[in-house]
């Protein structure tokens, strides 16, 4: 199932975590630009056809890029990927660099995320809790709590491994950052400060990038829509104007 609307160049495509309802924004965008949003393959209340699991960022790239080559929907592409869709929109912009120009990640999945948090929790928890920490890590969750059943440990390796190979080349980048964590936890405060590490380390991806810690937690385009709509438009005039920094 895709959405398209609006007109003009470069063309928005949003790209969720679990299948997230781009509805409104897509609307507000529209006017600026061509946009489109479209369903995951078995995403809660997804309108697209299912497709075996578990699912990896590969899976995830290849379904979109067939899916705009075969509705013809035209280039270049700024790729809008918020959690997980923000870790396969690294992973696509680095297989297709001639398609996409420009990049919006919105609390995005760092390729490195799982890796470098269990390192991080082996210090802090006895050998056993940590070695049950690092089994649920790697296991593709139960559908019943991801009915996409993402494989995120292989997923996360993929991307590392394509961005080691084919680095994003240069092109408008703003990166948003929750300010909050959602859950409270007992390991909460060093959790956020790797993250907010790796949300650095993702807009040091390109030269130029703009980073920005919202006031919202992990779901900004929920909570704090005008930034996202802010970015993606600082993305889209510096594409058209052939700009590498966003302003």
């Amino acid at each position: 199932f895709l959405r398209c609307t609006g007109h003009r160049s470069p063309t928005v495509v949003f790209e969720g975590g679990l299948t997230h309802d781009w509805y409104d924004l897509q609307n507000q965008v529209a006017p600026l630009t061509r946009v489109c949003s479209y369903d995951h393959p078995n995403g809660p209340w997804s309108r697209s056809e299912h497709a075996p699991t578990p699912r990896t960022a590969r899976d995830f790239v290849a379904d979109l890029h067939t899916l705009l080559r075969v509705a013809r929907v035209p280039g270049p592409y700024v790729l809008a990927g918020h959690s997980n869709g923000g870790l396969f929109t690294q992973l696509y912009a680095s297989t297709y660099p001639r398609q996409v120009a420009g990049l919006v990640l919105i609390d995005a999945v760092h390729p490195a995320y799982h890796k470098r948090t269990l390192a991080m929790f082996k210090s802090l928890v006895p050998p056993d809790v940590w070695e049950a920490l690092r089994q649920e890590a790697m296991a593709v969750p139960h559908r019943l709590r991801d009915p996409e059943r993402v494989d995120i440990w292989t997923s996360e390796r993929q991307t590392r491994k394509a961005l080691r190979r084919s680095p994003l080349r240069p092109m408008p980048l703003v990166v948003l950052t929750r300010g909050h964590p959602d859950v409270p936890g007992p390991f909460v405060e060093q959790e956020e400060r790797l993250w907010l590490q790796l949300q650095r380390e993702l807009a040091q991806l390109v030269p130029g990038s703009r980073h920005v810690i919202t006031q919202s937690g992990h779901n900004i385009q929920d909570e704090q829509p005008e930034l996202v709509l802010d970015a993606i438009r600082d993305v889209v005039l510096a594409v058209r104007a052939g700009d590498l920094v966003p302003h």
